[in-house]
């Protein structure tokens, strides 16, 4: 049968799209762009909408995933003292694991809430949907990433202790750097053809093969 996954986003700045933003605040892009990558893997979408930062609003949303064989969240695993999925998951839950050696993505986490697996994703849009692109999609779908080596055709920067996964244009054979790399900017996925693979280290040199994984 088809994988049933709850979704939730998080977070007090967060509002629906069409409602009126204060200073601060930003549309909830997140659980709509996750809905859809969740349905192009073949994935049921059981959408549990948005909760605000409180652990009681937070252990509510979380009640009402019963059923689901995973529940998908994004917004509160970071270093804030407002993360509260984090709290959650490790005070009174299971933490599998809590940040990944990768940029964008870095806070990311893995546990359980009641037996049911989740997948914390970071409230940055780019860093959400790299984090399911490279990590929950291949956990959906049984299937690795699909990637191929594409010539440099700039400089791309590496990282001393992160893999990073640059947005990168392709054209003639040669991937270039698509120019901004801010995990706020969401448009750069709509824009970029892949995600240029940089070990750690000191980066990839015109002319070098890299690898990239098709976005």
């Amino acid at each position: 049968r088809r994988l049933r996954v709850a979704l939730l986003s998080t977070g007090d700045e967060v509002r629906e799209p069409g409602e009126a933003l204060l200073p601060g605040q930003v549309y909830d892009s997140n659980r709509y762009g996750l809905a859809a990558l969740l349905e192009e893997c073949g994935c049921d979408v059981l959408n549990l909408g948005h909760a605000p930062d409180s652990p009681g609003a937070l252990a509510g949303s979380l009640a009402a995933a019963g059923g689901a064989d995973l529940l998908l969240t994004s917004g509160g695993v970071s270093m804030g003292k407002y993360d509260f999925m984090r709290d959650l998951l490790i005070g009174h839950g299971e933490v599998a694991f809590w940040k990944i050696r990768m940029r964008p993505g870095g806070p990311a986490l893995l546990g359980r809430w009641e037996g049911l697996p989740v997948f914390g994703l970071p409230g940055n849009p780019v860093s959400s949907l790299v984090v399911f692109g490279v990590i929950v999609r291949p956990v959906l779908t049984g299937q690795p990433l699909r990637t191929l080596r594409l010539r440099a055709g700039t400089t791309f920067g590496g990282l001393p202790d992160k893999t990073a996964f640059w947005r990168g244009v392709v054209s003639g054979g040669e991937v270039r750097d698509y120019g901004q790399q801010g995990s706020g900017v969401l448009r750069s996925l709509g824009e970029a053809d892949v995600l240029v693979v940089i070990p750690e280290g000191p980066g990839v040199q015109v002319g070098e093969e890299v690898e990239v994984v098709w976005l």
